[in-house]
């Protein structure tokens, strides 16, 4: 019976021989630097500061739609074209405040003319009032 290895055993190769060394050293070297990294203890008075309040200002770019908490819808009591508005949309507003004002030239004529028909009727009951004159009475005979 024969061996197998008999005769037949060669030498290594030297690269791999320098291949093994050289990464034993790197791994001896690089948990000496980690290990002494872990020991020496940070100086904290350089990387920190004071504690400091502020106003902070933040400003949010953003696209999409603004759902409302709460819409109300205006309708005057009159149809009629819009003349001014006094606020604008998304503004708070309180009760009893004016938000628009409607064109009103329909409404100051009537005016006008309800004032006119006061104005005479005025003029007749002071009339009335007077009594009737003597000549007025020998008029109407």
């Amino acid at each position: 019976m024969q061996l197998p290895f008999v005769g037949k055993v060669r030498q290594p190769a030297t690269w791999l021989i320098g291949l093994v060394t050289v990464g034993i050293l790197g791994t001896a070297t690089a948990s000496y630097l980690t290990i002494r990294d872990r020991t020496t203890q940070p100086d904290l008075a350089a990387i920190t500061v004071p504690v400091k309040s502020q106003q902070l200002t933040i400003r949010i770019t953003a696209s999409g739609t603004v759902q409302p908490i709460q819409t109300v819808n205006l309708s005057p009591k009159n149809a009629g074209v819009l003349q001014e508005l006094y606020v604008g949309q998304g503004d708070r507003v309180t009760q009893g405040q004016v938000i628009a004002r409607m064109k009103s030239d329909d409404v100051q004529a009537e005016l006008t003319q309800s004032r006119a028909r006061v104005a005479q009727a005025q003029a007749r009951l002071a009339a009335l009032r007077a009594g009737n004159r003597p000549q007025q009475v020998s008029q109407g005979q």
